[in-house]
């Protein structure tokens, strides 16, 4: 199971964790989340970052859970 917080991000007082199977799909329901609860924090990053850039972003901060 690989997952992605909102904490993970910086946005340290939203709870929201993105679950996925697949490391894509849990960025993409990050993005999606964020897109609907933070969208003026997508916003500034989208002034400074491209969208390959936010992708790899938080790739880089996906965590991956071992199987129970």
């Amino acid at each position: 199971m690989y997952t992605l917080s909102c904490k993970d991000l910086g946005a340290g007082n939203c709870p929201f964790v993105a679950k996925d199977e697949t490391m894509d799909g849990a960025v993409n329901k990050m993005m999606d989340h964020a897109r609907k609860s933070h969208p003026d924090d997508v916003e500034k990053m989208r002034e400074n970052m491209s969208d390959e850039e936010i992708t790899n972003t938080m790739k880089s901060k996906v965590r991956q859970e071992a199987a129970a």
